[in-house]
């Protein structure tokens, strides 16, 4: 009933980053900013409606709250292998989508869409040095997106922090320079709305390298040949 493509796979990517599904109401909830997430998520509603889904996109206090209420719809998603109910420290991206490279690519997305942040620093030489990041706090998931990442010809970057509130662990996975956020917006591909002005604004900008881009120029033409990023449809 619910086919798995690239489109869906997406979505999954955003429930690992920002959702959750409670099986007593057969729910699947997703959380985002207020502002920046609003244009992205309106496009996950009529993705959803798409699918015959009744989703509900409400103000929650401070932030957006996606809720989908559909038995059908929560028995796929858990039955693909999507956590339940407390996931931040077990979730994983499910077998299926990580044997298929174009779902993982879209999965890898949808969990940056969600979880993932870009911006700019001053570093010696560079006054906007450009960083992807993604921060988890699942073991497991960090090391698949570590691994998968350099499968696509990335050089993911991994360190470990303690939660100052709650002393749990953090597990950040950053792509640094423009090279990098480069071929993500070429690898991975970009479908919200806010993020993508944000990238496309970094990478109109001179300069954010620190290392030389002729270096990675036969990586990055090798691994654009095998992409083709795809944007949320039915």
């Amino acid at each position: 009933m619910f086919p798995l493509n690239e489109s869906l796979a997406e979505l999954v990517g955003v429930i690992i980053g920002d959702g959750c599904l409670y099986r007593k109401q057969y729910m699947v909830m997703i959380t985002g900013h207020i502002k920046n997430d609003r244009l992205y998520y309106e496009l996950l509603v009529k993705y959803l409606k798409g699918l015959g889904l009744n989703p509900r996109l409400n103000i929650r206090g401070r932030g957006l709250r996606l809720v989908i209420r559909n038995k059908l719809f929560y028995n796929f998603l858990a039955g693909l292998g999507v956590h339940e109910g407390k996931k931040a420290f077990v979730c994983t991206i499910p077998d299926t989508i990580v044997a298929d490279k174009s779902l993982l690519r879209s999965c890898i997305r949808g969990i940056f869409n969600s979880d993932g942040t870009i911006f700019v620093s001053e570093k010696p030489g560079v006054k906007r040095y450009p960083t992807i990041e993604l921060a988890t706090s699942s073991k497991e998931l960090k090391n698949q997106l570590d691994l998968h990442l350099k499968n696509f010809g990335l050089r993911p970057r991994t360190r470990k922090i303690k939660d100052s509130r709650t002393g749990n662990t953090i597990h950040r996975i950053a792509l640094h320079g423009k090279l990098m956020v480069k071929l993500w917006y070429d690898v991975i591909g970009m479908t919200h709305p806010y993020k993508t002005e944000t990238m496309s604004k970094i990478l109109s900008e001179p300069g954010g390298n620190r290392t030389p881009i002729a270096r990675f120029l036969t990586q990055q033409a090798s691994v654009s040949q095998d992409s083709n990023p795809r944007v949320l449809s039915h």
